[in-house]
């Protein structure tokens, strides 16, 4: 009997994984579009001048977020530090990308930056990698891709300047 309640309880949890995992795909799909159909407009409200041209005037990055979460200051300039060791790293590597043409790689890079920025803080370089990351998805006008790229490194100048 003990075994058929194990049994049912471990069905139950595989159960409940499952259909979050399926929720999860469902709000991602849905998040998808939903970005595709803004991506879609913007290309279409700038098909007229036939360029994009990306808004890149972020606030200065802020990691108050940490500190909400109970971190020191101390304790927040070293996730940023972080922050920056892991951009100089990928920097390379999505010039790379860039190169070759290979905007799936930019794009997965910028994601992975992008994780990371997003959750120590907002503005500035968080606020650029959402923004280039969302546009290498869609986008391959390589002016376009080129121009977040140099404010990638233009960003990335400015938190050094701001934090170290």
């Amino acid at each position: 009997m003990f075994f058929y309640i194990v049994l049912l309880f471990v069905a139950f949890l595989i159960f409940i994984y499952l259909y979050t995992k399926y929720k999860n795909t469902k709000t991602y799909q849905k998040n998808q579009k939903t970005t595709s159909l803004q991506h879609t407009r913007q290309k279409n409200s700038t098909a007229a001048s036939d360029t994009f041209s990306p808004q890149l005037n972020y606030p200065p990055f802020d990691y108050a977020r940490l500190l909400a979460l109970g971190l020191s200051q101390e304790e927040a300039r070293e996730f940023v530090n972080e922050l920056i060791l892991q951009i100089e790293t990928q920097i390379p590597l999505i010039k790379t990308a860039i190169q070759t043409a290979d905007f799936h790689q930019a794009e997965r890079l910028t994601h992975s930056l992008k994780g990371s920025a997003s959750s120590i803080g907002e503005g500035g370089v968080s606020a650029l990698l959402i923004d280039y990351n969302t546009y290498l998805k869609h986008g391959e006008d390589i002016s376009v891709i080129n121009t977040y790229f140099i404010h990638l490194n233009y960003y990335l100048d400015a938190l050094k300047k701001q934090y170290l």
